[in-house]
């Protein structure tokens, strides 16, 4: 289910921007990155070069693509590599690029902006790593929420907001953004409702193997073992699970990031176990659901109660709310063609 903004305003996704680091080169969290034969990967840029900087400042987009001098270790796919044979080294190469004028997230090949190299280490399969820690104290205050978070991360949120230029105004009072050294789990986001309450704490997942697709999975193993029920999956194939002493409900996503669709998992504050039965449902909303313009409306009808997101075509939350009885109308600028998410029904494609 798509719980978050960037990828999600769900999802992505202080420094400042003449914090962010002055050196004119790209920058990773280190020279090498200890990747699972068989799992698919993404690498998070920590920071800009110069010309990819001066790139952004038109409030442009980037692309990846990896490169590898041992294919028979790696494969490729674009804006994403999989080791897939046996354990040892590679040598990689991560290519920024314009992106195309006709294919969102695609390179521009003739547009090249900067590269770097690093070596990936290849681990066995199954090697497991941390989850990190998030903030479930549902309700709490932006600065209480941040102070807390700050006692294990680096508070990122201007770098991040800098790094994505398209990202509104009103879109980042929605989330504050934490680094992570961590090429597993780089970045972790806080959100809040129109309060300023902490509503929401997301952690974005380089490897995707460890959400699994469709079955049990490292980070379910560990949600069950910290006392969540495993409800089922998404129509995703994706996990959601429950915990009903921290009225918690978590689930997973996708999120576009630097040109790379990076997954992510998502804790948010839900009153009551989300589901009666074992396995989700994707059925057809109650809710009645039409779009004039920028205005999408809902008359809730049979879901009125029901928590409701509507998501651009590459994940991120244009709005979001909980239904009251009769009209709701959400307001989603030129977002374009949306995705409207009421409750667990499935999705309504709105043009």
């Amino acid at each position: 289910m798509r719980i978050f903004t960037f990828a999600s305003t769900l999802l992505l996704s202080a420094m400042t921007i003449t914090a962010a680091h002055a050196q004119d080169r790209c920058e990773l969290f280190g020279d090498t990155v200890n990747v699972n034969r068989n799992s698919q990967f993404h690498v998070f840029i920590k920071s800009y070069s110069q010309p990819v900087k001066d790139y952004l400042a038109n409030a442009k987009r980037i692309a990846i693509e990896y490169e590898s001098d041992d294919t028979n270790l790696i494969t490729l796919g674009g804006a994403w590599f999989q080791p897939t044979a046996k354990e040892g080294t590679a040598k990689m190469k991560l290519i920024v690029y314009q992106e195309s004028a006709t294919q969102k997230d695609q390179p521009d090949y003739e547009h090249k902006i900067d590269s770097l190299d690093f070596i990936v280490n290849i681990q066995p399969k199954g090697t497991k790593v941390a989850l990190p820690y998030v903030n479930v104290n549902w309700g709490s205050g932006k600065a209480e929420a941040i102070a807390d978070m700050e006692k294990h991360y680096s508070l990122y949120s201007d770098t991040y907001y800098a790094m994505n230029p398209t990202i509104t105004q009103d879109e980042r009072q929605q989330f504050d953004w934490f680094l992570n050294p961590n090429f597993d789990y780089p970045l972790l986001a806080l959100g809040y409702n129109d309060y300023g309450q902490l509503f929401s704490s997301n952690i974005i997942v380089a490897d995707g193997t460890r959400l699994g697709f469709q079955n049990t999975s490292e980070i379910s193993d560990y949600l069950t073992a910290e006392g969540y029920e495993l409800l089922g999956y998404d129509e995703m194939g994706l996990l959601v699970c429950y915990n009903e002493a921290k009225q918690t409900q978590a689930s997973a996503g996708y999120i576009t990031i630097q040109g790379q669709y990076f997954r992510f998992l998502n804790f948010q504050y839900m009153d009551e176990n989300p589901l009666a039965v074992e396995k989700v449902e994707a059925t057809k909303p109650l809710a009645r659901i039409t779009r004039s313009g920028s205005t999408v409306s809902i008359d809730a009808e049979g879901d009125a109660g029901q928590q409701v997101r509507i998501f651009t075509l590459d994940g991120n939350i244009a709005a979001q709310g909980r239904l009251a009885n009769g009209k709701n109308t959400f307001n989603v600028g030129d977002k374009g063609v949306v995705v409207v998410r009421v409750g667990k029904h499935a999705g309504v494609k709105l043009m």
